[in-house]
């Protein structure tokens, strides 16, 4: 992919390897992708392919065996783990959080201080649920007794309000009924659309790939090779 301004993210000539007991093995190899503002791009391939790999690699939880990763230009290799992971928000498939309600899990993140962004007001958060499809009482239910479904869609709320640049969605929808499914793909593409963010969303669902309607690439062990049509 190309674009004639700078992207928000951008993967170049990444080689990814894991360890292993005689040494190291490597996943996929020349990796390069482009996220331009208000894009999202869709990421599939086989269990094993490296595909959560590749967006740890783009928050430092995993670090390239060769090439770069850059945010708007810089390095993220220069940029300090807490504000680099302020600015891109990852999603798990499976959320952890920290005991507690969900109105807590959701304000966490402005007690962390890593810049001056006020707390939202209740009634923000309220209309965050409900606009995932989630009721409003559910700030006061703890995490523990979540559903799956819940989970990543209170995850992705509190990603919301921390205000990141970029996105990244590992199976995000994986938990979800078709039409929780749909809400939520509405709600990301709403908010990839504002301020110039970016998103990249790796999933196995042939069936979301054909909803997203975005490019798509396949994760090969050579490196991303664009598909069409979900296939």
């Amino acid at each position: 992919m190309t674009g004639t301004s700078t992207p928000r993210l951008e993967l170049h000539d990444l080689t990814l390897s894991v360890p292993e007991e005689n040494g190291t093995r490597t996943l996929a190899e020349h990796l390069t992708l482009s996220l331009q503002a208000n894009q999202l791009v869709a990421v599939n391939g086989p269990s094993g392919s490296g595909k959560s790999t590749v967006l740890r690699a783009c928050i430092r939880l995993h670090e390239p065996a060769s090439g770069t990763i850059t945010l708007d230009g810089e390095a993220i290799t220069s940029l300090q783990p807490p504000v680099l992971r302020r600015r891109i928000a990852y999603l798990r498939q499976f959320p952890v959080f920290t005991p507690g309600t969900v109105e807590a899990t959701l304000l966490e993140p402005f007690g962390w201080k890593v810049d001056g962004s006020d707390k939202p007001a209740k009634q923000q958060l309220e209309q965050g649920l409900e606009s995932l499809g989630l009721p409003a009482s559910l700030l006061t239910q703890v995490t523990a007794k979540l559903s799956g479904g819940e989970a990543q869609r209170v995850a992705l709320l509190r990603a919301f309000l921390v205000r990141p640049d970029v996105l990244l969605l590992d199976e995000s929808s994986a938990n979800l009924d078709p039409e929780h499914e749909a809400t939520l793909v509405r709600e990301i593409k709403r908010w990839v659309d504002e301020d110039n963010h970016a998103a990249m969303w790796v999933t196995h669902s042939r069936g979301l790939l054909r909803e997203l309607d975005v490019d798509s690439y396949r994760l090969t062990p050579q490196g991303f090779e664009h598909v069409e049509d979900g296939q």
